[in-house]
């Protein structure tokens, strides 16, 4: 009897264990259930946030703008280059701007410096007609420039017309972004490859910063293996490698067509410069390092060195 009422006793435990087991199961999904609830609900609420905090930046700065648009008395600017001369390394920059209103018992002055060198030099401006005003200053073209727009009145009063700062980047307008190597193209046979550039370049309407003559280097790795003067080479029909042609590729992406707008057509050079080389011709004096080498365009790098009229060389890669 006893060892009835024991296993008796002992399924009873069993049924009780099996029942909280399935309960700590059902509440161990339940409370899963609910965690990844709670996740999901604290990640929509980061998203939501960051969705706000971008929202609000983009307003404080649309309100930035805004109020700094409303505090200045300038309404549009403008910018022209003219007599570059390379003797005294200066050009004349001429500024032309237009204000909300001017007051006819005040005078009105633009002060520039080079950027970051902060010592202005005040020069006093005339207007054209109503609220439009023009002048020209002679600056060293080897720096960049900020230039601040004021009014000094009779009574000894001086407001600064423009809220922030006005940039003219002389330099940069003159060595960085004058000569541009605007697209590259390659094609290559088993025993021939070509290349050809389009090259872009602004004259700021002076002869002597034109091209002269363009140069290409050719190097594998750090060892120069091809130079050739390609000045006078513009057929493009050699590019195409009909006998044993193996590969026609592009080796280097064309840059933006806005690269074109760069200023007055006349002010600015297109020219198109092609040149086809024999992989034998390579090889004479370099077979040691080139001797494995299967694919030109993608082995070998290209530098291009542009001399102008005026001497000054520019180099493109």
């Amino acid at each position: 009897m006893n060892g009835t009422n024991m296993n008796n006793n002992w399924k009873k435990y069993l049924v009780i264990i099996i029942v909280l087991i399935i309960v700590l199961l059902f509440q161990n999904n339940s409370y899963k259930n609910k965690l990844e609830s709670l996740e999901n609900k604290v990640s929509s609420i980061i998203n939501h946030y960051h969705s706000m905090e971008q929202n609000i930046n983009y307003s404080i700065n649309r309100i930035e703008d805004n109020f700094s648009r409303s505090m200045s008395d300038l309404v549009s600017y403008d910018f022209d280059y003219r007599n570059i001369d390379n003797q005294t390394k200066t050009i004349d920059v001429q500024m032309s701007f237009e204000l909300k209103q001017v007051n006819p018992d005040a005078k009105y002055y633009v002060l520039y410096t080079p950027i970051d060198e902060y010592n202005d030099t005040e020069s006093e401006v005339n207007a054209l007609n109503g609220t439009s005003f023009k002048s020209t200053f002679t600056l060293s073209y080897k720096n960049n420039y900020s230039f601040k727009i004021i009014e000094k009145t009779k009574d000894g009063g001086i407001r600064r017309l423009s809220h922030d700062d006005i940039y003219s980047y002389i330099y940069d307008d003159l060595f960085l972004n004058k000569t541009i190597l605007h697209s590259s193209e390659g094609s290559e046979s088993r025993d021939q490859f070509a290349l050809g550039f389009t090259i872009s370049n602004k004259t700021f309407g002076q002869n002597e910063l034109a091209m002269e003559k363009v140069e290409l280097f050719l190097y594998y790795q750090d060892t120069l293996v091809y130079h050739e003067d390609i000045t006078n080479k513009n057929d493009r029909n050699i590019m195409n490698l009909s006998s044993n042609t193996t590969s026609m590729s592009s080796f280097a992406s064309s840059s933006s067509d806005s690269d074109y707008e760069l200023g007055d057509l006349e002010e600015l050079q297109i020219e198109n410069y092609y040149v086809k080389i024999a992989k034998d011709d390579l090889l004479v004096n370099h077979s040691d390092i080139l001797k494995k080498v299967d694919n030109y365009l993608n082995k070998l790098s290209s530098k291009l060195v542009v001399t102008m009229k005026s001497g000054d060389k520019v180099t493109l890669q």
